[in-house]
């Protein structure tokens, strides 16, 4: 044990100019996402020389370029570890000692624990607590920083283990790249031609990367191992390349849904007592419309329609749902036929969300303070209950007709919060946190500047955050959209695939229309702003059936929009 404990001090001395300015990128990277978390967001007057936005960018690409020379260091210093007593050749010092494979083998990574696994962890660890981040999360975040920081430690160890110097190092890792990248391109388009990846709904690449950086660690620790115990490189280079060939497969077709395909059934509400819901349709909210004309120059057109389609929408009904609960259309198969005439068919995807309203709308008040009767009293928009063509519209349109067909609606829970217009007001939910920065009226509309962080890992729930502005007194609320934001996340370079924490100041600008609400000081006195949060619980189907549908007589179709030659 003395020896194995000199050999890593000895490391530690021989490496301590690598491994100092290492430990100091890795401290300033948190301390960059500090500061950005705390930077005031006071509104910069117009020509000031440093405005806060400019700050917020500019330590955003710090952020970035230290993270990206942190990753280049540790790199080098493993590298550097593994050549100072290299396993490849017959002309390495220690081989002429009385040093056995399994303690050198110890000795690296005890070195690698102590001067890089623990350290990353501890600030790691650190910095979530330092931007509120609840201990109970923080614990629940250890597993995966120590999933990234032993396969930024264990992929160079693996391409130095098998090579004598940087330079064949650093081109094996090139090659490795490379291969893995051709391999997957060939993968991907082998599912385009067989139309897998249209049909498997459930592909994420997200998770296949995950997947496949799993694979890609247990390839690694296999071919450290088997080299330092061995010293055949042939047989690990082999190993490696095969790891390789398998991650790429695994990051082409793995998700979590080719895993669990057939074990979970395709209907699971995730609500108590979904066959007591009835859904219908609401005969008054029925209108036409014209889908979207889309320039073919850029790509077919969206969500299912063509140019010149006319759209049947109406709002879909179901009762009873459970408080806190919103049920979404999300795909419609529907027929509408009628007695002497032939059917026409359709099956689409309908927008994801069941309620999408106007910039500006009515609720029914009074309203009182609790979350779930604002959340009732959301007003629901009309999705596409039915898509046919001109000609269809002519043939049917004086017609008594038969609607029917099978919705597909995606469960939500939702979750509503509200904080008072106020410069400086905080919200905390748990290990999210909100603060509002500056509020301002610009061109006639009202900008809020938000602070949030939020902690999110890799299998937790999906969940998507609107804002609302809501005066409660009279009944009307705003909806934002959120402009030029900015984030910051951990891991920096790794948040896509296994996000952890993500700082974000965004803008939230709120324009009401010409007949909308009057955006006054006394009704933004009154108002407040309104977190709505919704994760996804499940999915299940209904039928709805309506009978004596005449489209004449649900109202005046829209004049068709001009078509735009190409010049």
């Amino acid at each position: 044990m003395n020896l194995t404990l000199h050999l890593v001090a000895w490391d530690i001395r021989c490496l301590r100019s690598y491994l100092g300015l290492w430990l100091g990128l890795l401290v300033l990277q948190a301390a960059l996402i500090v500061s950005y978390v705390g930077l005031p967001g006071h509104y910069s007057p117009p020509g000031a020389s440093f405005p806060s936005e400019f700050r917020e960018v500019l330590l955003g690409l710090l952020a970035w370029l230290v993270a990206v020379l942190k990753i280049c260091l540790l790199a080098v210093l493993v590298a550097r570890l593994v050549h100072k007593d290299p396993t490849v050749g017959d002309t390495a010092f220690w081989l002429s000692r009385p040093l056995s494979r399994v303690r050198l083998l110890a000795c690296k990574s005890l070195f690698l624990l102590l001067a890089v696994i623990l350290p990353s962890l501890l600030v790691e660890g650190g910095l979530l607590l330092i931007c509120g981040v609840t201990p109970q999360d923080t614990l629940r975040s250890v597993p995966q920083i120590l999933f990234l920081t032993l396969l930024a430690v264990a992929l160079p160890a693996m391409l130095a283990a098998v090579t004598t110097d940087l330079a064949r190092t650093s081109l094996l890792g090139v090659l490795v790249f490379l291969g893995l990248a051709a391999l997957v391109t060939l993968l991907l388009a082998w599912r385009a031609i067989r139309r897998v990846l249209v049909s498997d709904s459930g592909f994420d690449f997200a998770t296949s990367l995950a997947g496949a950086s799993l694979v890609l660690l247990a390839t690694a620790l296999i071919v450290v191992a088997h080299q330092y115990l061995t010293r055949r490189t042939v047989g690990s280079r082999v190993l490696l390349f095969s790891g390789v060939a398998l991650s790429s497969w695994f990051l082409a077709s793995w998700s979590l849904h080719t895993m669990t395909r057939g074990a979970v059934p395709a209907d699971d509400a995730g609500i108590p007592d979904a066959a007591r819901i009835e859904a219908g349709i609401e005969r008054h909210s029925l209108t036409l419309d014209r889908a979207r004309v889309v320039d073919t120059r850029f790509g077919p057109p969206t969500g299912g329609t063509e140019a010149g389609s006319i759209l049947l929408k109406g709002t879909i009904t179901l009762d009873p749902l459970p408080p806190g609960v919103l049920a979404t259309p999300v795909q419609i198969s529907a027929r509408l036929r009628s007695r002497v005439e032939a059917s026409v068919f359709t099956s689409f995807f309908s927008r994801r969300r069941e309620w999408e309203p106007e910039p500006s709308s009515s609720l029914k008040p009074p309203i009182d303070q609790g979350e779930a009767a604002l959340l009732a009293r959301l007003p629901r928009d009309a999705v596409w209950l039915f898509r046919f063509s001109e000609s269809d519209y002519e043939r049917f349109g004086g017609v008594p007709l038969v609607y029917s067909g099978r919705v597909g609606f995606l469960v939500q829970r939702s979750e509503v919060a509200s904080l008072p217009l106020v410069e400086g007001a905080r919200l905390a939910r748990g290990s999210d946190h909100t603060r509002i920065l500056g509020i301002g009226m610009r061109r006639g509309s009202l900008t809020v500047r938000l602070s949030e962080t939020r902690h999110r890992l890799r299998g937790d729930d999906e969940t998507e955050i609107r804002w609302l502005l809501v005066n409660r007194s009279r009944g009307e609320f705003l909806t934002g959209g959120s402009l030029d934001s900015t984030a910051l996340s951990s891991p920096s370079l790794l948040s896509g695939i296994l996000p952890m924490l993500e700082a974000r100041r965004s803008t939230l600008r709120l324009r009401p229309p010409a007949d909308g609400v009057e955006l006054d000081a006394a009704w933004i006195e009154g108002a407040e702003l309104v977190r709505l949060e919704t994760s996804d619980l499940g999915r299940f189907s209904k039928w709805v059936r309506m009978e004596g549908l005449v489209l004449d007589q649900v109202g005046a179709l829209p004049p068709a929009p001009p078509l735009k030659l190409d010049d």
